[in-house]
């Protein structure tokens, strides 16, 4: 990876790392208020505050579907087209891979260069057989 696809990358994975805490502790939050709701002596309204919190949960789940998809995008979908390229020697996924950025659009390019000595070693092949006959 190059710096800016690390750097991105760990900024990704600390938001993520912070918004699961966050919801975490909210549900730890809920979980004090409406346990502990009968042991009150005195009425307080936490209307606002389990408001906030709900909004808190519905962004940090919203983000984590996000996350998922995000990953599934930079992450599976790349690793899908090296099987097809090292299963079938599709040139298509290796030009797809190669759109990629960082390494993937590297180890795509190792492929095409990987493909082409395959195909050169081919056809010097074929023409020492015909010089052998």
């Amino acid at each position: 990876m190059d710096k800016s696809s690390k750097k991105n990358f760990f900024s990704k994975m600390l938001i993520f790392t912070i918004s699961t805490t966050i919801f975490l502790l909210s549900l730890l939050f809920l979980l004090f208020l409406f346990i502990l709701k009968e042991d009150r002596n005195f009425k307080v309204e936490f209307k606002n505050t389990e408001v906030i919190i709900l909004i808190l949960i519905i962004a940090i789940i919203t983000n984590m579907i996000y996350y998922l998809w995000y990953s599934k995008k930079q992450i599976q979908n790349p690793l899908d087209l090296i099987q097809q390229i090292l299963s079938s020697d599709n040139t298509k996924a290796i030009k797809e891979l190669k759109e990629h950025s960082g390494e993937f659009g590297n180890i795509g390019q190792l492929l095409e260069h990987s493909r082409n000595q395959k195909l050169a070693l081919q056809s010097l092949k074929e023409k020492a057989e015909e010089s052998d006959q």
